[in-house]
């Protein structure tokens, strides 16, 4: 192993640490637990998309030919990229005059679609997994709005728990 190599490993060990950290004093603060799955991927989104420049990008274009399709990778992103724009930037979805709500029913949507297609596979962890993840999405967006500091306000809650769109 090259001297790069174990520092770019070590670095990567820190930073999912850091942010392993940050999720259980969030959770402490905010009351919330979300449980060692739940908590493992939401670590595993942040260090996934935090740096995504086009995060905000229209998510319906993506969701809809993954729904049908049951592209399990494109449901887990699409989900993932929902949660933190719910979670941590729900300024930029009102910049770009798009309603909080829309990210969560889409997000809540791709976990369900993301769970059917693993448990019809058989795959019943990682099936489980994400319809942990639906079920508890506004768990996760206060976990997420507790690590800025920014509670959900009243609006969002009343549009985060009652979506126009039902999904199994």
């Amino acid at each position: 192993m090259t001297s790069q190599t174990l520092m770019t490993t070590r670095n990567s060990e820190d930073v999912t640490e850091l942010w392993n950290r940050s999720v259980r004093e969030v959770e402490r603060c905010a009351g919330v637990v979300l449980g060692q799955p739940l908590a493992e991927h939401l670590v595993m989104t942040l260090r996934s998309y935090i740096a995504d420049t086009e995060l905000c990008r229209i998510v319906a274009r993506e969701f809809l030919p993954t729904y049908l399709q049951s592209d399990s990778e494109a449901l887990i992103r699409v989900a993932g990229r929902c949660l933190l724009i719910t979670g941590l930037f729900p300024a930029l979805a009102k910049r770009r005059n798009v309603k909080v709500g829309y990210f969560f029913e889409i997000g809540v949507g791709s976990y369900h679609a993301h769970a059917n297609y693993w448990n019809a596979r058989g795959r019943k962890g990682y099936a489980q997994c994400s319809k942990t993840a639906a079920e508890r999405f506004l768990d996760l967006v206060e976990t997420l709005r507790g690590m800025r500091g920014s509670p959900v306000t009243a609006e969002e809650i009343e549009a985060l728990t009652t979506p126009d769109l039902k999904w199994n």
